[in-house]
């Protein structure tokens, strides 16, 4: 995936043999707007969430962490943040319902068709059996009979909502009849996440695209945000990961040391 960081650098080596327009430069689209929706985790979840980031951090020992490493174990704390985590045997177990009913109270608002975009199949099933006939799918492992009949059932309104993950539904698709993309869960590429967004944001488009994310707070998905905004790096995200843990366990030495044992 393309590193945000590397772009200008890119772009400016490019410009000196090409000619480069934006697409906003190009084309006459609706604007665009973003809306950050935070949802409080129930106590079973916070206490989950908190649990499995303390034990997450305390297990990297100095100069055994790589940002892989991380970012591989942090998928643990994005699946809490969606109130739910695979057990030992890889079966979903179910922790709360905080982010699946916020999603549910949106789309009660916006009345209008919609593309959720998930990370998880857990999450895509779960969505999927509370909408119903409402909601089609397009996720990995599908035949390609089965995304054809979910692309069409969506364009041609006879579902509402398209839940979709942005490997599934990446190039060449448009979803100009829908001009809502809901962002229940986030990946790490930059690259995935702007074509996700303009699934929605092309050619055809008549009305203003809204963009809402619901994110669990005080949880990765915050730092996650940034990452595919190009506000910081995966690296970065990572570091800070892994200086967390430190001074975790520093402050665990000291409680140590204090209580004598």
């Amino acid at each position: 995936s393309a590193d945000p960081e590397k772009v200008p650098a890119m772009l400016e080596r490019i410009a000196t043999v090409s000619h480069t327009l934006r697409k906003a430069d190009c084309l006459d689209l609706p604007d665009k707007v973003d809306e950050i929706l935070e949802v409080d985790l129930s106590a079973d979840e916070r206490k989950a969430y908190e649990t499995m980031q303390r034990d997450l951090i305390l297990r990297f020992d100095d100069g055994d962490a790589t940002a892989d490493s991380v970012l591989a174990e942090a998928m643990k704390l994005r699946q809490i943040a969606n109130g739910w985590c695979y057990d030992t045997q890889r079966k979903p177990q179910v922790i709360g319902r905080s982010k699946v009913t916020a999603l549910l109270d949106v789309l009660d608002q916006i009345n209008n068709q919609a593309v959720i975009w998930i990370e998880f199949r857990e999450d895509a099933d779960r969505i999927k059996h509370l909408l119903g006939e409402r909601a089609c799918c397009l996720v990995g492992g599908m035949s390609e009979q089965g995304r054809a009949e979910a692309i069409e059932a969506f364009t041609s309104g006879k579902c509402r909502y398209l839940v979709a993950h942005p490997q599934s539904a990446g190039h060449g698709l448009t979803f100009v009849n829908a001009n809502y993309a809901i962002f229940y869960g986030l990946g790490y590429s930059f690259e995935q996440h702007q074509q996700a967004r303009d699934r929605i944001h092309r050619i055809g488009q008549k009305t203003k695209c809204t963009y809402l994310y619901l994110l669990s707070k005080c949880t990765i998905e915050e730092d996650i945000l940034d990452v595919v905004r190009g506000k910081r790096t995966l690296h970065e995200m990572a570091m800070e990961f892994l200086s967390k843990g430190k001074e975790a366990k520093r402050e665990s030495r000291r409680e140590t040391v204090a209580s004598g044992r």
